[in-house]
C-alpha cells in the first residue's frame, strides 16, 4: 500500500536539443533523402508524419516549423501566397532564400525575414538591388553575374558589411578573365585592387569568383577557337596560372584578416571541370595551399 501511496514521478522533459535532432531525422526521413537535401517535398507519408509532431505537442510544432521553413526555395509566384497566407508560420524562421527568379518584390522580401542570414540568385539580378538587401547577411550566392569587376565586389562590400561567404558565378559564358581583356597588367594588380574592393568584409571566410588568371597567348599552330576544348593549351598555360592564383591569393588575404578559403575558376574547363581551391594558413606568416576540386555550377 505504502507503494501505491507514494506520490508518481514525473519524468523530467527532454532538452530541446534531443527533440531538434528527432525532429530533423524524421525530416529527413520524411523526404527520403540524405540531410543535407533542403529542398525536396515529402511524400504524402512523409507529411503525415510531420502532421502528427506538428499536433504533438507545443514544443514540436515549433522546432518542426523552424526547421521544415529554415530554407526557402521559391520562384516569383510564390511571394504573394507565403506573404499572406504562410506569414505567421513561415517568416520568423526562414534563415536561407534561394531565389528561383529576381524581382524587386525578392528584395523587399528579405526584410520580411528576420532571421535571414543566406540569399542565393541562381538567375541573374539587376547589381544596383544589393544596396538594398538586409545588412546583416553572411552569405550572399549570385550564379549569373556578367563579370566580376571591382565595381560589383567594392558595392557588395559596402552594402553587405557582415558576409562570411561570398560566390560569384558567370554562368554557362565562362569564367571572367581581366588579364587577358586588359582590365589589369598581371595578376598581383588584379589581387590588389580586388583586395581594396572587398576592405569592408572583415569577417568574409570563404571567397569563389569565376575569374580566371590565365595569361592571353596560345602555342604556335593554336588559337581563340582552343578555349575550354585543348588540353594542349592548358598545359602551356598551367604552370603560370597558378602562380598568378598565388599571387593574387596572398594580396587579398593580407587585407581579409579571417579569409581562410579562397576559389578561383580555371580557364579550361573540360574534359574534367575543375576550379582552384586556396586555403589560407596563418602564423608567424601566411601559408597558401593550393588544391583542385570539382566545379559545380548549382551545387544542392
Amino acid at each position: 500500500m505504502a507503494a501505491l501511496d507514494s506520490p508518481t514521478r514525473k519524468t523530467p522533459p527532454l532538452p530541446t536539443e534531443i527533440l531538434a535532432e528527432i525532429v530533423i531525422l524524421t525530416m529527413a526521413k520524411a523526404r527520403g533523402t540524405q540531410l543535407q537535401d533542403e529542398f525536396s517535398f515529402p511524400a504524402k507519408g512523409g507529411i503525415m508524419m510531420l502532421v502528427g509532431m506538428l499536433n504533438a505537442c507545443k514544443r514540436f510544432r515549433a522546432i518542426v516549423l523552424r526547421e521544415w521553413f529554415s530554407t526557402l526555395r521559391v520562384s516569383l509566384r510564390d511571394w504573394e501566397y507565403i506573404d499572406t497566407r504562410l506569414s505567421s508560420a513561415v517568416l520568423p524562421h526562414a534563415r536561407s532564400l534561394y531565389c528561383l527568379e529576381y524581382g524587386m518584390k525578392s528584395v523587399e522580401f528579405m526584410w520580411k525575414l528576420p532571421a535571414l542570414k543566406s540569399v542565393s540568385f541562381p538567375v541573374g539580378l539587376r547589381y544596383r538591388s544589393i544596396s538594398s538587401f538586409p545588412p546583416t547577411l553572411e552569405i550572399l550566392e549570385c550564379r549569373l553575374v556578367d563579370q566580376v569587376s571591382t565595381d560589383l565586389l567594392s558595392l557588395i562590400a559596402n552594402s553587405l558589411p557582415s558576409l562570411r561567404s561570398l560566390r560569384l558565378d558567370c554562368g554557362d559564358q565562362g569564367p571572367h578573365q581581366p588579364i587577358c581583356d586588359d582590365e589589369c597588367q598581371d595578376a598581383r594588380q588584379l589581387g590588389i585592387e580586388f583586395a581594396q574592393a572587398l576592405k569592408p568584409l572583415t569577417k568574409l571566410r570563404t571567397l569563389s569568383l569565376d575569374v580566371t588568371l590565365t595569361p592571353d597567348g596560345y602555342p604556335a599552330g593554336h588559337d581563340e577557337t582552343c578555349q575550354y576544348r585543348c588540353s594542349s593549351c592548358w598545359e602551356s598555360k598551367k604552370e603560370e596560372s597558378h602562380e598568378n592564383e598565388l599571387v593574387a591569393s596572398e594580396e587579398i588575404a593580407n587585407v581579409l584578416p579571417a579569409l581562410e578559403l579562397l576559389e578561383w575558376s580555371l580557364w579550361i574547363r573540360q574534359p574534367k571541370e575543375l576550379k582552384t581551391r586556396i586555403e589560407v594558413k596563418r602564423g608567424s606568416k601566411l601559408t597558401l595551399k593550393s588544391t583542385a576540386v570539382p566545379y559545380i555550377m548549382y551545387p544542392e
